[in-house]
């Protein structure tokens, strides 16, 4: 048995037990004695001065230990072990439950699953508490959710919460989920505190071996005064998984979130296998909107601990919102046999076409050639509509409806177009500069570049120049660069032929550095660092792009005509600025995002905010909120902890499709090793296989106990003793010496 104090600093005040002495002493001073003749009488005996003096000696020392025990009250001492610890069952507590909302919790062998066992032993430590005990409890999935914070004396609420818990989803993060949980029971008051984790044992969401971030921890718990007991139950009661062998279906790569009518989109997935000994045979089949394509059906072969890959492409005839999911045949882990994307299918896309002035020759014009690649005149339902304006028309009145701008060797900018230009991005228009001979570099430079902080993604230095666009040495595109998957279809392994085109000029470029900052005169829209999406063979970039505010910039090094290349003349130019428009018009709403980052969509014209509700995984219910500004209002969802589908409803019908998606690292169901499970206990929780062993230990010898309410009560019966000795001193007259 141990003794140690909550609160040493209130020691000090032990010195007041001097007063009670100083007094004493000062009492006994002499005074001066009148003889009277009749003192004799009065005079007690000598055994009645005896007792008066133990009487007295008797205060002194009940006063002195008066202001000792009130000074250990304060200082709030606690006894660990020994017959103490019977006592802790009958101490007010406050806990927090983390419950592991995971989709491993979902592991279908299991009867109950893991989470159904998690949500029992959940109900069953709410019938446990006591009057006076709070509970708060978290959702440990890819993100922390604080689902009753701060804790609650309700235990209806807690049982009613417990009821609305959606289903497993996601890759818990149980070490962040202890953080925050610590953090809560450092506000809370009640002497004893505990962190109760309901989990499955598996070791993904632990993560035992990152050592920084459980130094945290510790360092958290060392700053409160009463730090919590964490206990980690096992809710499978033993129940084992036979096989770590399962197949997950990773997320999907869309080649464009937002497209047109019967554009052909490419949609893509990872397949993945954890364990297993021989290979293994996968159905996988496409569905849209919830519908199977039974022609859409493909067969891989997976070997153990391997990988594979399918993808498939689909053209929508109907415009609207539509919900992609990639699916594989079942086992006994479902939350990783399917993957879903939001796509947006929308009419034709409207694209600004910006050059300086017109030329006789119609072939000759900065804009003839992209025009005619995004709007034939012999097509009567393009996929793009393309207007060419002139720069001084270049204003707010018509940008209305437009979903991205060419700028088109356009020599320069007045102050106003630049800012218009820069408002039209930051609220998640596209912005294409495809830099001639005709622009100004220092204009460029200073007007858009702005340190690496504006909208152009690279500096311009100068005009490179090489041989005839014929010579079959000449500069051309990079094969090996075309990574993104915008461009990645153009490489030659996948059929592309854009390497062939011959470069004889080109500018010459600093993209603008790793460094992301915010925007001029915003407080939180941020620009990003930018990205070469295209080199040609000389090293130097053919294409550079970033994010601006919601928006997107996207930087050509040549024009768009035939002047420096033969790019114009490729089969693949047309799709090139189609992939390049619908690359930077995708940026107007984020339909697939990962967990904590918001959901945006454009509001509709005339509508209101009030009219739109989302529904979550598991039907939860969110309201969306405003975003955006009066040139393009949004809609918001700021609250996506919880991985899966969401969908936007309008009052009267209409549907928008969002996804979150997860991390699939919890398809490893591989459990904590005895040496994860000892080095995440040593001096920081318990493990335990079940509610019984969590009781026990919570009344085990190492339980400590505060003993300020016993010394509270010797103080009340001593401070009683010392009144009543004061008055039976002062009933016999006693007059001190």
């Amino acid at each position: 048995m141990s003794f140690d104090v909550v609160n040493p600093w209130m020691l000090a005040a032990i010195a007041g037990i001097a007063l009670p002495m100083i007094a004493h002493l000062l009492s006994r001073h002499k005074h001066d004695v009148v003889p009277w003749a009749a003192m004799q009488f009065l005079d007690p005996d000598t055994r009645t001065r005896r007792n008066l003096r133990l009487e007295e000696l008797l205060l002194l020392l009940l006063r002195i230990t008066l202001i000792g025990l009130l000074v250990l009250i304060f200082a709030r001492p606690r006894a660990t072990g020994g017959p103490f610890s019977r006592f802790v069952s009958a101490r007010n507590r406050d806990v927090v439950l983390i419950i592991d909302g995971s989709f491993s919790m979902d592991y279908r062998p299991r009867t109950p699953t893991a989470f159904e066992a998690a949500v029992q032993s959940a109900y069953e430590i709410v019938e446990s508490l006591r009057p006076g005990d709070t509970l708060a409890m978290l959702d440990a999935r890819d993100g922390v959710r604080r689902v009753i914070d701060p804790p609650t004396l309700d235990q209806t609420r807690v049982r009613q919460t417990l009821g609305e818990l959606p289903s497993p989803c996601g890759t818990s993060d149980l070490a962040d989920a202890c953080h925050i949980a610590a953090g809560i029971l450092n506000r809370t008051d009640n002497p004893r505190r505990e962190i109760i984790v309901l989990t499955d044992g598996q070791a993904v969401g632990w993560t035992a071996g990152d050592t920084a971030r459980w130094r945290q921890f510790d360092e958290h718990m060392s700053e409160s005064a009463t730090p919590p007991k964490t206990f980690v139950v096992d809710v499978t009661r033993g129940n084992i998984v036979e096989s770590n062998d399962n197949v997950s279906v990773h997320r999907i790569g869309l080649e464009r979130e937002l497209t047109v009518a019967n554009f052909p989109v490419r949609i893509s997935a990872k397949l993945s296998r954890s364990g297993g000994v021989e290979p293994l045979e996968q159905q996988v089949s496409l569905e849209i909107n919830g519908q199977r394509l039974s022609d859409d059906t493909q067969t891989v072969t997976l070997p153990p601990a391997g990988e594979s890959s399918v993808e498939f492409e689909y053209r929508f005839a109907a415009t609207g919102s539509h919900l992609v999911s990639i699916v594989t045949d079942g086992d006994n882990l479902p939350g990783d046999d399917r993957a879903y994307a939001a796509i947006e299918v929308t009419e034709a896309l409207q694209v600004l076409l910006v050059e300086d002035g017109w030329h006789a020759n119609a072939t000759r014009r900065d804009t003839f050639f992209a025009r005619a690649a995004l709007t034939s005149a012999d097509n009567d339902t393009p996929w793009i509509r393309a207007s060419v304006i002139r720069t001084h028309e270049l204003v707010y009145d018509r940008m209305a409806g437009t979903a991205a701008i060419i700028l088109a060797n356009v020599r320069e900018f007045t102050p106003d177009q630049a800012h218009v230009l820069r408002d039209f991005v930051r609220r998640g228009g596209g912005l294409l500069f495809a830099a001639g001979d005709n622009v100004n570099r220092e204009a460029w430079n200073e007007m858009l570049f702005e340190n690496g902080q504006g909208l152009l993604p690279a500096s311009l230095l100068s005009i490179q120049t090489t041989s005839a666009a014929d010579d079959s040495d000449g500069v051309m595109v990079a094969d090996t660069s075309l990574y993104l998957p915008f461009v990645a279809r153009f490489r030659t392994e996948n059929g592309g032929a854009l390497a062939d085109s011959h470069f004889t000029n080109w500018w010459r470029t600093v993209p603008a550095t790793a460094r992301s900052g915010k925007l001029p005169n915003t407080r939180t829209e941020t620009v990003a660092p930018a990205t070469v999406a295209a080199r040609l063979t000389s090293g130097d970039a053919l294409l550079v792009t970033r994010r601006y505010g919601r928006g997107a910039v996207m930087l050509m090094t040549v024009p768009l005509d035939a002047d420096w290349s033969t790019l114009p003349a490729k089969p693949d130019f047309v799709a090139l600025l189609h992939e390049i428009v619908f690359n930077l018009s995708s940026s107007t709403s984020t339909h697939n995002v990962d967990p904590g980052m918001p959901l945006l969509a454009p509001l509709p014209e005339h509508a209101k905010v009030e009219e739109f509700t989302v529904f979550g995984p598991g039907q939860t219910r969110f309201e969306a909120a405003p975003a955006g500004d009066d040139l393009r209002p949004m809609l918001a969802l700021s609250e996506t902890q919880l991985a899966g589908v969401y969908t936007l409803r309008r009052s009267h019908g209409d549907e928008r499709h969002f996804v979150v998606n997860f991390d699939r690292a919890e398809s490893d169901l591989t459990r904590l090793t005895e040496e994860q499970i000892a080095t995440l206990s040593a001096g920081r929780m318990t493990f335990v296989s079940s509610l019984d062993e969590l009781r026990q230990q919570q009344l085990d010898s190492e339980s400590p106990t505060e003993l300020w309410p016993v010394g509270m009560l010797l103080f009340l019966a001593m401070l009683l003793g010392e009144l009543a000795l004061t008055r039976r001193m002062v009933r016999r007259g006693h007059s001190r010496s």
